[in-house]
């Protein structure tokens, strides 16, 4: 899967075209017995909503490495405005300490009745876990109203587009 998107990106962008994967349901509701066949599930269906963010700015619906296309595509700016407003975001809801996430581990092993999800941190329990549980199209937009309040960059091609110089 991953192969072949990386392989078209460009005539898919070209083209506004549209990319399809089909995952299933397993990859947002496991079952017991079948863990390595929801293991891929799981990873399709988050590699597909990689893809359709990242995509998203060139007007594409819904890439293993960075090619030299792809950095050339999205540019140094982009790249350091988003490393700086991921850290933004972890000084703002992360925590300086680890021993929530130890506690937890340690819950997980020793308790008798375990939960099935430890969610650490009050971000994991307001923001994270809340969005993971919303459609799809909140989730886009979501992180959108995110973007725009982070003045989130655009990739430097989407500019160069805009711009009237591609």
């Amino acid at each position: 899967m991953i192969r072949v998107v990386h392989r078209v990106r460009r005539l898919i962008k070209q083209k506004k075209g549209r990319i399809v994967n089909v995952t299933s349901a397993f990859g947002r509701c496991p079952t017991p017995c079948i863990g390595p066949y929801l293991v891929s599930k799981y990873a399709a269906t988050a590699y597909t909503d990689a893809i359709r963010k990242e995509l998203s700015p060139w007007g594409i619906e819904l890439w293993d490495r960075a090619s030299d296309e792809l950095k050339a595509d999205y540019g140094l700016e982009f790249f350091n405005k988003t490393c700086d407003n991921q850290a933004m975001m972890m000084n703002g809801f992360g925590s300086n300490t680890t021993e929530k996430v130890t506690d937890a581990y340690v819950k997980a092993v020793t308790s008798l009745y375990t939960r099935r999800r430890y969610k650490v941190g009050w971000d994991t329990a307001f923001v994270w876990h809340p969005l993971s549980m919303m459609p799809t199209n909140l989730q886009d937009w979501a992180f959108y109203v995110m973007d725009l309040i982070s003045r989130g960059p655009l990739p430097a091609r989407v500019i160069a587009e805009r711009q009237g110089k591609c």
